[in-house]
């Protein structure tokens, strides 16, 4: 894997770095991972990370497919928490719906050669330059271990393997090594792990049909870490349970993305939550 420099702030706070990596794979070895941190978290600031954000639109209304509605608001409820993961867990022991700029760091927005990041209007855009083949991720300052992790992610024009998804058990702001759970614009999933040892595929891109594939659509990426065993859901449905022992500490969680196919592939995070395994 070739390794080159991504950018270099004159900020004390802030660092950079990209790896690249082969495009026709995004997600078995990590295209590029391009990342700004921030030195020593305060209870409720964020790894300043890669940017990626177009002109800021409005936030979109995060839309999720539900099941078709019942006569009566009651089945229509029962049936919901029947397809759908999430609404069996409560509350979330952490939620962010991107209304402010201090989980993930981005009062002021990051933008370098690779990628711009900037949080406005109740979303995080993030957005892959022209560069194809490069990994970019941002990550929060919670560091969970076990738990369900969800996100609600919106697509812009996309294709194929361009890919996004969910960082969890992030060692750091700026190594890059942790778990990557993604979704493709053409409907599939994979999981890979980046640790001391490089990338390894967890298991490669799956195709689905819980998740809604094609450019300008919402899905909800999620997973139950618990211990060695991954449980992936798409919209609130389950869709594999994987088990693998390479990090088994707790981490940053977050979001990525690698444009494999569209130059300035981005993406909107409309909300990001977990909720702790009892």
């Amino acid at each position: 894997m070739k390794k080159v420099i991504a950018a270099f702030l004159a900020v004390v706070l802030l660092s950079a770095c990209a790896r690249t990596v082969s495009p026709e794979s995004a997600i078995d070895s990590v295209a590029t991972s391009v990342q700004a941190t921030l030195a020593a978290v305060p209870t409720n600031t964020e790894v300043v990370l890669p940017a990626t954000d177009t002109p800021v639109p409005q936030q979109p209304t995060p839309t999720e497919t539900l099941p078709p509605a019942a006569t009566e608001t009651q089945t229509a409820t029962s049936t919901l928490v029947v397809d759908d993961y999430r609404n069996t867990l409560g509350a979330p022991a952490w939620t962010d719906s991107l209304d402010n700029c201090s989980s993930f760091g981005l009062c002021t927005s990051y933008e370098d050669d690779y990628s711009k990041v900037s949080v406005s209007g109740g979303s995080l855009f993030m957005q892959s330059k022209a560069t194809q083949g490069f990994r970019i991720w941002r990550l929060a300052y919670p560091r969970p271990q076990n738990m369900y992790l969800e996100a609600t992610i919106k697509t812009q024009a996309c294709s194929g393997s361009d890919i996004y998804g969910l960082v969890f058990r992030a060692k750091d702001y700026s190594s890059g090594e942790g778990y990557y759970l993604g979704f493709s614009c053409d409907g599939r999933y994979g999981l890979s792990r980046w640790d001391g040892n490089g990338v390894t595929s967890v298991f490669g891109l799956t195709p689905s049909d819980a998740i809604l594939s094609g450019s300008n659509q919402t899905n909800r990426v999620g997973v139950m870490v618990n211990g060695d065993t991954f449980r992936v859901y798409a919209n609130g449905k389950f869709i594999q349970e994987i088990k693998d022992t390479g990090i088994g500490s707790e981490g940053h969680i977050g979001v990525y993305l690698a444009g494999a196919e569209t130059n300035g592939f981005a993406i909107e995070l409309n909300e990001i939550s977990y909720w702790n395994l009892p």
